[in-house]
């Protein structure tokens, strides 16, 4: 049974056990006996991707670990419960580690080679978000055990999404949605940078949305350069002119979407409109592409071919999307294997191409959450990317 897209959602157990599936088979072809998924409410929670996976637990201030045997009962180390599992262990004096030892200890780790995720390459944190303290303990403890590093492997997993993750991120792209409609309501002339963010914000959790989710605002004249802004400044006003550009992620159970969005208040230039015209043109060529047995260099190439000949670069940008941020993350010209990776059937990625003159893009980007279909990329949201101005 696929999942529907009536709150709440909760994955069946044939999804469970396709995953379970799926990561132990990654074990036996790379000689491993025990997989430990760490985690911590890092990077908007992004960081409890694979113990989340694996045990369909989590959430805010849940700091979840997990242990799946190549054969055995999962294990989660976690306040909380999961429909997929018997086997869940609280740690209420927040001794996680302890738990992870125990539970190690109960499958004869010592001599055995254990995977543990997390501790490097994560697409955002190459140096690992396994604390120093924790590996400690599992190398005192197991000293006879090979420690290997198993992110690579649960992005490899998590890279291709059922039909039932997919339904979980077309919700997350209803949720990033409610966002732009808020944005595109409250942004006028005279109000406050903070009041209209603050409304996006009240606009994904009236839908479901979960927290922490990402928000990126930038606000400034139109035409001019932007900076970054994770939370709108307190006292700045909207004023005639303005370019407001958002990077909106909406969380539904931990599975995100995100969506690029530019609005203009008011009279804007006209290069304004014109090099949005030309990102349209980019994320459009981009998308046709994206098809199956393609590769994320075609892709690139076909983003970069809209501008030969014209006064300024476009470049592909984009990111997978899932329980966190999942592979791959592109923001230039890929090369090496990734270029020549060819996409599959239910890729799900964020595309958000880049229009740059010398150097700089001042125009924003328009974005969306698109998967592969065996037709072709198919975007999962419905907003229309026409020029939006208001006020």
């Amino acid at each position: 049974m696929v999942a529907t897209l009536e709150a709440p959602l909760t994955f069946t157990l044939s999804e469970r056990d396709r995953r379970w599936n799926a990561v132990r088979a990654a074990m036996a072809r790379d000689g491993i006996d025990v997989l430990v998924a760490t985690g911590n409410t890092g990077r908007y929670n992004h960081h409890t991707a694979d113990a989340r996976y694996i045990t369909h637990m989590g959430g805010p201030d849940v700091d979840l670990h997990a242990i799946l045997p190549l054969e055995g009962e999962v294990t989660a180390i976690a306040r909380g419960e999961s429909s997929w599992l018997t086997d869940i262990r609280p740690q209420f004096d927040r001794h996680e580690a302890d738990g992870i030892v125990e539970r190690l200890q109960e499958l004869n780790a010592n001599g055995k080679r254990v995977a543990v995720t997390g501790l490097e390459g994560l697409i955002r944190s190459p140096h690992g978000i396994v604390e120093y303290a924790v590996m400690k303990r599992l190398f005192e403890s197991f000293p006879r055990a090979t420690f290997v590093n198993g992110t690579a492997l649960m992005y490899e997993v998590r890279v291709v999404k059922s039909e039932e993750e997919v339904a979980f991120i077309r919700k997350a792209v209803q949720i990033a949605e409610a966002a732009v409609q808020a944005l595109s309501d409250g942004a006028r002339p005279g109000v406050k940078d903070c009041t209209v963010y603050a409304g996006m914000v009240a606009a994904e959790v009236a839908d479901g949305g979960e927290l922490p989710f990402m928000l990126a605002w930038h606000a400034t004249k139109a035409g001019t350069p932007y900076r970054r802004l994770t939370q709108a400044t307190p006292n700045r006003i909207i004023q005639d002119g303005d370019l407001i550009y958002c990077q909106i992620e909406g969380k539904w159970q931990g599975y995100c979407s995100q969506m690029d969005q530019v609005v203009t208040v008011g009279k804007v230039p006209d290069l304004v409109r014109q090099m949005y015209q030309a990102q349209l043109e980019a994320f459009h060529a981009t998308l046709a592409a994206m098809k199956p047995g393609a590769t994320f260099g075609d892709m690139a190439r076909a983003c970069a071919g809209t501008a030969e000949g014209k006064p300024y670069e476009a470049k592909m940008i984009l990111h997978g999307r899932g329980l966190g941020e999942d592979w791959p993350l592109i923001t230039s010209q890929p090369s090496g294997d990734i270029a020549t990776t060819e996409l599959q059937e239910n890729f799900v990625v964020d595309i958000k191409p880049g229009i740059e003159v010398e150097g700089r893009d001042m125009w924003g980007r328009f974005g969306d959450t698109v998967r592969v279909t065996s037709n072709g990329a198919e975007r999962l949201g419905s907003r229309s990317p026409a020029f939006m101005n208001v006020g």
